[in-house]
């Protein structure tokens, strides 16, 4: 009886590292096989944002063109001729316009585009007469 137990537990024993044998097989071909990576996609950013968080957008052409035309015309302040003068007030960020007899606002923004800065909006300037 006892040898019948040793053959049934060598067979049992047999039969189970068989079967883990074939199931690990089949786990190392469905790893090499059957199943297939899939690339991970990374979220592409709508807007890029600045060190301090906030969305950088750059300026387009005009708005450049006005940036540079503000910072020339900034640094040739004070301007005082016949008709006008012309002072930048650092406390509103704005250019100060100053009329003289009778000179009208309208020839002052075309002295503006003969002299190369038309393209600063009129927000920039306050007209005092």
């Amino acid at each position: 009886m006892l040898v019948k137990k040793k053959i049934l537990a060598a067979a049992g024993i047999l039969i189970l590292i068989l079967w883990l044998a074939w199931a690990t097989k089949g786990i190392k071909k469905e790893r090499g096989g059957k199943i297939k990576p899939t690339p991970i996609e990374e979220p592409t950013p709508i807007e890029e944002l600045s060190r301090t968080g906030a969305l950088y957008i750059s300026p387009n052409q005009e708005e450049t063109k006005e940036i540079e035309e503000i910072k020339k015309l900034k640094t040739n302040c004070p301007v005082e001729n016949d008709q006008f003068k012309l002072v930048f007030k650092y406390e509103t960020s704005r250019f100060g316009v100053k009329l003289k007899a009778d000179y009208k606002a309208e020839s002052f923004y075309q002295w503006l585009e003969d002299n190369g800065y038309g393209q600063i909006g009129r927000q920039y300037f306050l007209i005092e007469d």
